[in-house]
């Protein structure tokens, strides 16, 4: 049981840095977005890919490590909790453990909040951006119109041209 203790105190530890590590993207994710630089921006979703990719891994092998300690314990491994863990029994290892969760479950409040406001921010540019664009598709339209907004023929512009009559 000890070494079971062990592995999960590393694991636990390893998902606190790879959460700090998102953490410190979602916020250079929000400068990318505000600065309106794609670049910066696509390298962050990449980064990012790469984070969730290793969290995935260190979630599985946690998943492996608690149905162990469920199974040693002859305890039900389908909704066998760290905190259920901590009160089943008595460890040296139970402060590092609660402390992990505790660290654990903050960083997971300040990566939802943190998605939260970047999602609102991509929105608010997005649609900023749809109507800088429709407004310049209509004054460009509006340059082009023969028409007036009322209606009336428009005054056709002098250009020059040439003919060519030897056709």
């Amino acid at each position: 049981m000890n070494r079971l203790y062990k592995n999960l105190v590393n694991l636990l530890l390893q998902k606190v840095r790879l959460y700090n590590e998102f953490i410190d993207l979602l916020r250079k994710e929000w400068d990318a977005v505000a600065g309106y630089s794609l670049e910066n921006f696509n390298d962050i979703m990449n980064k990012k890919e790469t984070l969730i990719v290793k969290s995935q891994v260190l979630e599985e092998n946690r998943n492996r490590v608690m149905e162990a300690f469920a199974k040693g314990l002859g305890l039900p491994a389908g909704d066998f909790t760290l905190s259920k863990l901590i009160s089943a029994r008595q460890d040296p290892c139970n402060p590092k453990l609660a402390e992990c969760r505790r660290r654990l479950l903050k960083q997971i409040e300040t990566i939802r909040e943190l998605n939260e406001k970047n999602k609102l921010l991509i929105n608010h540019s997005s649609l900023s951006l749809k109507k800088s664009m429709a407004f310049i598709h209509r004054c460009d339209e509006e340059s082009r119109s023969s028409y007036y907004s009322n209606g009336r023929l428009q005054e056709a512009r002098m250009q020059s041209r040439l003919l060519n009559t030897d056709a």
